[in-house]
């Protein structure tokens, strides 16, 4: 009875010590059941316990090091002091890193033991959404919840309908708790349970990671997102469309990726001939004043290729407006059937994508009502008829001011 009381305790401490890392508040914490212990948890918990073990070892190798010590200061022999002294030196930093490899184990059993659907996992599962993005060299900022709804469906649809509102919470403050304070070696470590090699997670870390992976990266942040929700694998699942979203999330957009946006642009207001440089750099600096000037030639070409490309693909837009608008409404407007309420709002995410270039900041306008998004998609109409017939060209930022970027 004694032993497993004390088995217990560990396992609780461990769990608190896991859900001190990740943040959690231990009330919603629900640890795995003895009779459903998985694989992951066993190998936690045998690592636990060797690490307990090698730490138990290492205290008394300390307690005989000081009484070597004391002995040898008590015989005033001053070489065997010296020896007495660097033995315990050592034997106490042999020590110190026994006990973080106890508090690095624990914490991962208390994760790894911790139930698929708790809020413990979800937290984890939301700093391996952020890690993602790090991997693939973004530069994170925090989101909002409708934003990480939108994230979630590149994954799986109706996923986030299918999680409780604790485990979207929880997903969220995982993802923006990377975001404001970045990602440890050893946090990273307890999240991906062991999935990934040192080697790996650094790469990850450092945003130095290949193609192949962030694949595996990608398709281990499914498996936890799906035991999250209960939901199976779906079987066609491509990592490209989670990227592309995360990249058009968070203002990671390159120039042909703008282009292609600002081509939804061109072409949801009718304008169907192709535009020369002289045009796009007008088209430019009338939604973002002074932009074209701190682009460089190649910038300005990769945009302009975008535009004049043709061959929209209402998912791929989706993705790069950062799972804000669904493929459906996408459609709408390239059919030029969206009203005027979602036409605008779309015009405002393409002006604030746009912001993000040369060194600006992205910050989606919020709080737009109807009156301006009608005026919103009057005066683009109007740009773009002035700068392809030679008109006066309006500037929009007194509409839709864009910070850091609109004077």
């Amino acid at each position: 009875m004694h032993r497993r009381l004390s088995h217990l305790l560990r396992s609780g401490i461990a769990v608190a010590v896991a859900t001190a890392a990740l943040g959690i508040a231990p009330a919603i914490v629900s640890s795995a059941s003895a009779g459903s212990v998985s694989a992951e948890c066993q190998a936690a918990r045998t690592a636990y316990a060797t690490a307990r073990s090698q730490q138990t070892a290492a205290g008394k190798a300390v307690a005989k090091a000081r009484k070597a010590l004391k002995k040898a200061r008590h015989q005033h022999r001053p070489a065997k002091v010296r020896k007495a002294k660097k033995a315990l030196r050592v034997a106490t930093v042999r020590y110190q890193a026994r006990v973080k490899a106890t508090k690095s184990r624990g914490a991962r059993m208390g994760y790894a033991c911790s139930a698929p659907s708790s809020a413990t996992r979800a937290n984890g599962t939301g700093r391996t959404l952020a890690l993602l993005a790090l991997a693939d060299g973004l530069d994170l900022g925090v989101i909002d919840l409708g934003q990480l709804t939108g994230l979630l469906e590149r994954f799986l649809p109706g996923l986030a309908d299918d999680l409780s509102p604790a485990q979207l919470s929880a997903l969220l403050t995982g993802f923006n708790a990377v975001a404001g304070s970045g990602l440890s070696l050893a946090n990273a470590a307890t999240i991906l349970g062991g999935a990934f090699s040192p080697a790996d997670l650094t790469a990850l870390l450092g945003g130095a990671a290949g193609p192949e992976l962030l694949s595996d990266l990608a398709e281990h942040l499914l498996g936890q997102l799906t035991g999250l929700g209960g939901l199976p694998i779906p079987g066609g699942f491509d990592p490209g469309d989670v990227l592309e979203t995360l990249s058009g999330l968070l203002g990671g957009l390159d120039a042909a990726q703008l282009g292609q946006l600002l081509g939804l642009v061109t072409t949801a207001l009718g304008g169907g001939s192709a535009l020369d440089l002289g045009q796009l750099t007008d088209l430019l600096d009338g939604l973002v004043p002074g932009l074209s000037d701190g682009l460089d030639p190649a910038t300005l070409t990769a945009i302009l290729g975008a535009v004049n490309g043709g061959g929209l693909d209402a998912g791929t837009l989706t993705n790069l407006l950062g799972g804000a608008f669904s493929a459906g409404e996408i459609t709408q407007v390239l059919g030029g059937t969206a009203g005027t309420a979602l036409l605008g709002a779309v015009i405002a995410q393409v002006m604030a994508q746009l912001g993000t270039l040369d060194g600006g900041a992205f910050e989606l306008p919020t709080g737009l009502d109807l009156t301006t998004l009608t005026n919103l998609v009057s005066t683009v109409t109007d740009l773009l008829d002035a700068v392809t017939g030679g008109g006066i060209i309006p500037v929009v930022c007194g509409i839709v001011p864009i910070p850091l970027v609109c004077p």
